[in-house]
């Protein structure tokens, strides 16, 4: 078994799915799936038992008995470094919260390509987070957690000048790159350089990256 790959459980109450998703992560060289599992009673059982803990679980947030959101809150409370993401045919809000308020670390759809399943595993297991571009900025304000976000808050946080903090707590306001411009005095391509920038600069890969980034330096108040 090579311990550089991330170890990853599927738990969903679907057989046909946890095959097509096993098949999905096989693509993927430095993932490697332990087991799955059919239920969150099983992934429970499993957990106790297992000589080693996965880094990742993938969560069905739709079972029978036990829901994903309960099982994760049951995981977590016992195995706080293991990171979970949700599955769901559902964009619900209350469906996203409800996990995130669990302890999970990311959602997806189930309907997600394979590349996106794999970036996600990558980002929960080293970043914590993964919020796919189907999560408003709002919901994304709404779910994290407060207490837990204070507490990681960087003592020597990057320097971002004047400009670029203007610009971040715009882009977390949710005006667009054109209402940006009008707001700084700037042009479009100017703004879209400039947003690039911060991107690269906060370690960042997209518009919710950002707002992660700025709530955990305390920017912005969720």
């Amino acid at each position: 078994m090579n311990n550089s790959k991330i170890k990853v459980v599927l738990v969903d109450d679907h057989q046909i799915f946890r095959t097509g998703l096993l098949a999905s992560i096989h693509l993927f060289d430095d993932l490697e799936v332990l087991v799955d599992l059919p239920s969150g009673e099983a992934a429970i059982e499993w957990l106790r038992t297992a000589k080693q803990l996965p880094d990742v679980i993938l969560m069905d947030m739709k079972m029978k008995a036990m829901d994903g959101a309960e099982t994760t809150a049951v995981v977590k409370e016992k195995y706080r470094n293991v990171k979970i993401i949700g599955l769901s045919v559902y964009e619900s809000h209350s469906h996203v919260v409800s996990m995130f308020k669990a302890g999970a670390g990311g959602y997806l759809l189930k309907d997600s390509q394979p590349e996106e399943i794999a970036e996600a595993i990558r980002e929960v297991y080293h970043n914590e987070y993964y919020f796919s571009q189907n999560i408003s900025i709002k919901l994304l304000k709404s779910i994290l957690d407060k207490d837990v976000l204070k507490a990681n808050k960087a003592k020597n946080p990057e320097d971002l000048n004047e400009q670029e903090l203007s610009l971040l707590k715009h882009i977390c306001n949710e005006h667009t790159n054109a209402e940006i411009a009008e707001l700084m005095h700037l042009g479009v391509k100017t703004i879209e350089n400039y947003r690039n920038r911060l991107l690269q600069k906060t370690g960042s890969r997209n518009t919710a990256g950002l707002v992660v980034y700025a709530i955990k330096k305390g920017y912005i108040i969720v």
